[in-house]
């Protein structure tokens, strides 16, 4: 007869479909099911509705002048992703800044956030984990909501980072919190998700579906060419929300494991989650179903009420593994 514990391990993986990170290699955060589902699938339909709208503009304006529409759209995307992180350059340049690698700024930091004075070394910890050489620049702003990390380079050969974290977030927010929410922007960088590559490539692809449908509309078919437009754009848009959101759930996971950080990870998605209308208000309650699921298509983010599941079944599966990585990192058990 099997041990008690592992009838619950198979019941939780049987009743919740619950996938468990813990001891394996960070390649694995994700399962095969979901790395299926939020990576190829994605990027298989993104690649062939680009394959199909230059077809479409090759059988149409000719293979040239596709060729010359897609460098051309190349450009742009270029040019906007370099804009982009210029723009994050300076936001971290014209921030509050620290660099964690130096004593005076660690000192400066400790000295107006002390109730954050373990952070420099538990930030310095999780990006060695993440495989920095140093650590990246650590940015605190007054327009931030929580965190976000961007490259400061552009096309680099070796990219540098920082994090960008919100004044009232790190104030308010419990140094546990904090380094959760460290650990999940390092994971960002750590697990490839902020190359450049891959955003110029979609912004050239809606790019080319718009060209797609100003081509078919120059032949007369004007509905065409308007649903065309719209299918691609449409399409494309739910295929990269679906890989973001795939982003999101690994370094959830990433964070979950190397900072052992759970319940209050937790707690800021169940405060996020969405009440839906009473029952008695159908129409209402229609509107908001319609809109959660225009969400749950588009939006970057997976829904708050599902990151919070899966660290209250993380917590269940591994309480004991997460309270030791906690203590190792220096965060209160």
């Amino acid at each position: 007869m099997p041990a008690p514990h592992e009838n619950n391990a198979k019941h939780l993986k049987t009743k919740t479909d619950f996938y468990n990170p813990q001891g394996k290699p960070v390649h694995a955060l994700l399962s095969r099911r979901e790395k299926f589902k939020g990576r190829f699938l994605p990027r298989f339909v993104q690649v062939s509705l680009f394959a199909l709208s230059i077809g479409m503009t090759g059988a149409i304006e000719g293979a040239d002048k596709a060729a010359i529409s897609a460098g051309f759209f190349a450009g742009v995307s270029v040019y906007l992703r370099r804009s982009a992180t210029q723009k994050f350059n300076e936001s971290v340049k014209n921030g509050e800044t620290y660099d964690f690698s130096k004593r005076r700024d660690v000192t400066a930091f400790q000295h107006k956030y002390p109730v954050q004075q373990n952070l420099p070394a538990q930030f310095a910890s999780l990006s060695a984990d993440a495989g920095f050489e140093k650590p990246p620049l650590f940015s605190v702003t007054a327009t931030e909501t929580f965190a976000v990390i961007g490259q400061t380079t552009f096309m680099a050969a070796k990219p540098e980072y920082a994090v960008r974290m919100g004044r009232s977030f790190l104030n308010d927010a419990t140094p546990a919190l904090i380094a959760h929410v460290c650990a999940h922007e390092l994971g960002h960088a750590s697990r490839g998700h902020m190359g450049n590559a891959e955003p110029v490539a979609v912004l050239t692809a809606h790019g080319m579906h718009m060209k797609t449908g100003a081509a078919l509309a120059m032949t007369g078919d004007l509905i065409g060419g308007a649903v065309y437009a719209a299918f691609g754009l449409t399409a494309s848009m739910m295929a990269r929300a679906k890989q973001m959101q795939s982003y999101e759930y690994e370094a959830d996971r990433y964070a979950l494991v190397k900072s052992g950080v759970i319940d209050e990870a937790a707690e800021i998605f169940e405060r996020g989650k969405q009440k839906p209308p009473p029952l008695s208000q159908p129409v209402l309650r229609i509107s908001f179903e319609v809109a959660k699921t225009r969400d749950s298509l588009l939006d970057n983010h997976p829904p708050s009420e599902k990151r919070a599941a899966y660290m209250r079944q993380y917590q269940t599966a591994n309480e004991q593994a997460a309270r030791q990585t906690r203590i190792s990192i220096g965060v209160r058990p």
